[in-house]
């Protein structure tokens, strides 16, 4: 399951045929598909998403790299474009740009995260030897964690305690805790704008 902005989810993807890596030139006598369901949780609506017209391509080795550029694309559309499979439509509000000091509550914790690293002013000593790796070590932990793309709406108190936690008991003495509290506070000060 793919987490998507927006509240909004992509199920496993299934191609067919299922050796269609690997498979020989028998395989273009078969239909080839991509499917995943796609999920709306605001709208509490899913569907289920075919991509097909594979099969005019007649090469085995063209028809492979068209399959995989068609599921690039559409995982790319789907995590960076705010593309809806159902309305057809790119979503406005999630390809919203951040500006200045606002940020948005459909903005990916990691997003959000990298954003307020920005905002925080230290000296590129600072930044090189403490600020960076703290940030490195929170995204690391949050992808463990499985909030990384989550949007920030959805990210709870007890998400950040459980980050807090593991983090202070893998960071080096020097980082502990003031560098993530000071870090995630300046992310809840603008979440809250």
């Amino acid at each position: 399951m793919l987490h998507l902005l927006g509240n909004r989810r992509m199920g496993k993807v299934s191609i067919t045929p299922k050796n269609w890596e690997t498979g020989g030139k028998t395989l273009l006598k078969k239909q080839w598909v991509i499917r995943y369901r796609y999920y709306d949780d605001n709208k509490g609506i899913s569907k289920q998403i075919w991509i097909s017209d594979f099969n005019r391509v007649d090469a085995l080795v063209e028809r492979r790299r068209h399959l995989q550029d068609a599921l690039d694309a559409e995982i790319e559309n789907l995590k960076n474009n705010g593309w809806d499979p159902i309305a057809k439509a790119c979503i406005a509000s999630l390809t919203k740009k951040v500006v200045d000091n606002e940020i948005s509550n459909l903005m990916s914790f990691e997003a959000a995260l990298k954003f307020a690293d920005t905002k925080i002013k230290v000296s590129e000593e600072t930044r090189k030897h403490e600020t960076d790796p703290l940030l490195k070590q929170l995204l690391n932990q949050a992808a463990i964690n499985g909030i990384a793309n989550e949007p920030i709406k959805d990210v709870t108190r007890k998400n950040l305690k459980e980050l807090i936690e593991k983090c202070a008991t893998t960071l080096p003495t020097k980082h502990k805790p003031d560098p993530v509290y000071s870090l995630l506070q300046r992310i809840a000060r603008l979440r809250s704008c």
